[in-house]
């Protein structure tokens, strides 16, 4: 049990993680960015772009400028270390990455539309040799609410190939992932069925409804 709730901790910190990075990314792209004396981040046009991009006001200084250095050190971004006048600037790393964390809008944006009845299975074989990229795909899956069905085989009732050829092509694994459309799940139908159409229950204005895709 214990277990169970450090692995839901963990990937809802993820996506906070990916949330600011994805805005850092962001306001990147829009012209980069500049630090000021608050030790914030912001847009050098920032007075321009204040109304719509707001949403690193709701994280902390210090996890802003956490995920800032972490990026840095992986390639996303670069700066002038000695000079935090100057602006941050996307790398092609970065950009790629920028792309990698969009798929994931474009994912929940589909979730209102009327199901298919089809399921896109997703299959891979990535050897131990490129562990690391394995592992990072697997969880960019989880991050995209993706349903693991085994270890190496993960599944969504929405329409998705597109999206999923993009993922698959930043990760360089056209050879290694296999994207399948079913029309069952055999013995696991019942579980996935119920985990993507009635599990999500929210309380508004006191009643508790279900959010789920139009069957």
């Amino acid at each position: 049990m214990k277990n169970h709730k450090n692995k839901i901790k963990k990937l809802r910190n993820d996506r906070k993680t990916q949330e600011i990075t994805k805005t850092i990314l962001k306001l990147c792209i829009g012209g980069g960015l500049i630090f000021l004396t608050s030790g914030y981040a912001y847009p050098k046009n920032y007075k321009q772009l204040m109304k719509k991009f707001t949403d690193l006001e709701r994280y902390s200084c210090s996890r802003v400028n956490e995920c800032l250095k972490r990026l840095r050190m992986q390639d996303y971004i670069r700066y002038d270390e000695n000079d935090f006048t100057k602006p941050i600037f996307l790398t092609k790393k970065g950009f790629q990455r920028f792309n990698v964390l969009s798929l994931r809008d474009k994912i929940k944006s589909l979730t209102m539309k009327k199901w298919d009845h089809l399921w896109r299975l997703v299959t891979y074989d990535i050897s131990e040799k490129y562990k690391l990229t394995r592992n990072n795909f697997r969880r960019e899956l989880k991050l995209l609410d993706f349903y693991q069905l085994q270890k190496n085989i993960f599944v969504i009732p929405f329409s998705v190939e597109r999206e999923l050829e993009e993922l698959i092509k930043s990760y360089r694994l056209w050879d290694r992932v296999l994207v399948l459309q079913v029309a069952n799940l055999g013995k696991y139908e019942e579980d996935v069925r119920n985990h993507f159409f009635n599990l999500e229950k929210t309380k508004k204005k006191g009643v508790t409804w279900t959010k789920k895709i139009e069957l």
